[in-house]
């Protein structure tokens, strides 16, 4: 599903061009600086929502450009049906809206106050929203793994507002951390980047700045918001390679629309290089051989492209990676029968989900996350009721507290483990969390094996274990910031 949105994101992207007015050839050479850029490429071969996201990112922003210069009606009731569709899907799109409505602004100013056509715009946003019934759908089908907790307004509410994904920093983050996120940011475009690609962009977006101010404006506004302004808003640290991997996903929507200045800067950099050329033969171009100049120096810029693919195409490569796989199994595997494992760090989560549901390895093992396990408490009719009954005591101070002491008065029926060790509740506190392979488990002081036969037992584990095979990985190009991680 990543490759194919990617795909059409691409396609979009070679249209959005066309409609700019950039030749096939230019736009081709664009199309394909895009597709070999690193993060672009990644998102495109791993399972992820973020190719989608740059699909809509890219539709939106054509459908919207294509409003401003044809006017026609059906390209605003497409681009209501698509904001609708996109929000259903990730929220960080709301990033592009500025730019789309100054596109509508620009375009016809009158459609914002035709009550008509706004009603109209309502009603397909509103159809785009549609899938959000396969929320209640799916949670009454009871399926292994849900993200609703429970089918009331609320836990919807909660769903479509994304209150479970909260990444960001608080507004009391100092604002060393902000500039300090905004400085990475062009750090790794920097890093990742030939700089002629950079210098070219910057030359296209001051030729537009003079002979296309409207579009100059669009084109900084979508990447300013999508770029530096929500980098400084999230402030996520960059320090570990997983927040690093959640903020590079979120670098390419801003790229896009960099790389939308390429094309106008090669245009200007050939038209100079004319200019020049009609200088020195101190008349005008004619001859059949200097005419095709312009298609020979734009042809010139293919190998930024090229030395992309031979840049990125050894790091893309991970038809031999097994790393998560390792990783899950290697958690997996030591746990006891019918065992509950915790979870809420997608590094943990999704590689042993993957595992479970499509290997089809300890499908016995219980490894939901805090807000999973809360829901599947309610519906098994054996622990809602302990559950309800915790719920009631008011000296918890967040739903995580319900959930975990829940799970850990199971432990007589389920031995109860988490990848990292728990913050202790009054209840939970009387248990020792102890390590117990790449895991730890809950286990009371009169429990706590001697130490003889816990070595043993930990010996064992790293002699079974894949350690040796992940070791091997520790230094390859190919090592996305999520498996460096691990």
């Amino acid at each position: 599903m990543s490759l194919i949105s990617a795909i059409i994101a691409l396609f979009f992207f070679y249209k959005l061009l066309l409609r700019l007015g950039i030749s096939k050839l230019l736009s081709m050479i664009t199309l394909s600086i895009l597709a070999f850029t690193y993060a672009f490429w990644l998102y495109a071969e791993v399972v992820e929502v973020f190719s989608l996201y740059y699909l809509f990112f890219i539709l939106l922003f054509y459908l919207g450009f294509s409003f401003y210069q044809t006017k026609q009606d059906k390209y605003l009731y497409l681009l209501s049906f698509f904001i609708g569709l996109s929000l259903s899907h990730q929220q960080a799109i709301l990033i592009l809206f500025p730019a789309l409505f100054l596109m509508v602004f620009f375009a016809n100013k009158k459609v914002l106050i035709n009550p008509g056509i706004i009603l109209k715009c309502i009603g397909f946003v509103v159809i785009g929203l549609l899938p959000y019934f396969y929320l209640p759908i799916s949670y009454m089908l009871n399926p292994p793994i849900t993200w609703l907790t429970e089918l009331t307004p609320s836990a919807l509410i909660q769903h479509v507002l994304r209150l479970n994904y909260g990444w960001v920093t608080s507004a009391t983050t100092p604002l060393s951390e902000r500039v300090f996120a905004v400085i990475t940011y062009f750090t790794y475009w920097l890093f990742h980047l030939p700089l002629i690609l950079i210098l070219t962009s910057l030359i296209g977006a001051a030729a537009l700045f003079v002979k296309k101010r409207k579009l100059f404006v669009l084109i900084s506004l979508a990447f300013f918001i999508s770029g530096p302004l929500f980098v400084f808003y999230a402030a996520t640290s960059a320090a570990r390679a997983f927040t690093f991997g959640v903020l590079e996903r979120f670098y390419v929507s801003s790229y896009i629309m960099f790389l939308l200045f390429f094309p106008f800067g090669v245009l200007e950099i050939v038209r100079l290089c004319m200019k020049a050329v009609e200088v020195l033969l101190k008349k005008k171009v004619k001859s059949s051989l200097l005419l095709h100049l312009p298609h020979a120096l734009t042809l010139l810029f293919i190998i930024i492209p090229v030395s992309l693919f031979f840049t990125n195409s050894h790091r893309i490569d991970m038809s031999e990676m097994r790393i998560g796989e390792y990783y899950a199994l290697d958690i997996l595997n030591p746990l006891p029968k019918k065992s509950i494992v915790f979870a809420d760090v997608d590094t943990t989560v999704f590689p042993t989900h993957y595992v479970q549901y499509v290997l089809g390895v300890r499908r016995d093992i219980l490894m939901p996350s805090f807000s999973q396990l809360q829901q599947i408490i309610l519906r098994d009719k054996r622990y809602s009721k302990v559950y309800k009954e915790i719920l009631k005591n008011e000296r918890y101070a967040r739903d995580s507290d319900y959930v975990i002491d829940t799970a850990l008065s199971l432990r007589a029926s389920r031995p109860v483990f988490s990848p990292a060790k728990v913050k202790n509740t009054e209840y939970s506190g009387s248990f020792v969390w102890m390590p117990y392979g790449l895991v730890y488990k809950a286990v009371t002081k009169n429990e706590i094996p001697v130490k003889e036969e816990y070595i043993r037992s930990q010996e064992l584990f790293w002699e079974r274990s894949f350690i040796d095979r992940i070791r091997e990985y520790r230094d390859a190009p190919n090592l996305p910031l999520v498996f460096q991680e691990i």
